[in-house]
C-alpha cells in the first residue's frame, strides 16, 4: 500500500501500479510545463489519489496518528 508520494518524478504507470492515497507535485507554474503537470494531476486523481501542487496550495503538511492522516495545506482547497 502506497499512501503518499511526489508525483511529477515518477513515469504515469506508476501511478496505476502503486495507487497513492495522496500526491504532491511540488513546484510553480512559471518553471514547469503546464500540460505535464495537469497530465501528472490527471494520472493520479482517476485513480482516486487527493492530488496537492503548491503552486496552488502552498505548503502541505500531513499528520499522521492511530486516527488516521489529516492534510492542512497553506492556501484552502478549491
Amino acid at each position: 500500500m502506497c499512501v503518499g508520494l511526489v508525483g511529477q518524478y515518477h513515469p504515469r504507470g506508476f501511478a496505476n501500479w502503486s495507487r497513492p492515497e495522496f500526491a504532491v507535485i511540488s513546484g510553480g507554474f512559471d518553471v514547469e510545463d503546464i500540460a505535464d503537470i495537469n497530465a501528472v494531476k490527471f494520472s493520479y486523481g482517476q485513480l482516486g489519489s487527493q492530488v496537492f501542487h503548491t503552486a496552488e496550495t502552498g505548503s502541505i503538511c500531513f499528520f499522521i496518528s492511530a486516527a488516521g492522516i489529516q492534510v492542512e495545506t497553506f492556501r484552502p482547497l478549491k
